[in-house]
């Protein structure tokens, strides 16, 4: 994940729609802008807060961009290699 760096960086992000996420004591916390404000997320609850009440409650967080695992496919080539060598 990368790091955001800036308050500016972190507005540009928002504007991208790209959601990023930090931790606080009960866990991951994700966020993303919605309509006029940012959407704020986590395990126990969701709501929305105006962009000066995310900075002065989260602007002295660690942020990153949030990149969703790529889960990689199983290659049939292989699987195939498996199963022949699993029969003999």
């Amino acid at each position: 994940m990368e790091k955001i760096n800036s308050i500016q960086q972190l507005k540009d992000c928002l504007k991208a729609q790209a959601i990023f996420c930090t931790t606080d004591k009960k866990g991951m916390v994700y966020a993303i802008q919605h309509k006029d404000g940012v959407r704020i997320q986590n395990e126990y609850s969701r709501f929305m807060l105006s962009m000066e009440d995310f900075l002065a409650l989260y602007g002295n967080q660690t942020f990153y961009i949030y990149e969703e695992e790529m889960i990689e496919e199983i290659a049939s080539e292989k699987d195939e290699e498996y199963y022949s060598w699993y029969h003999k």
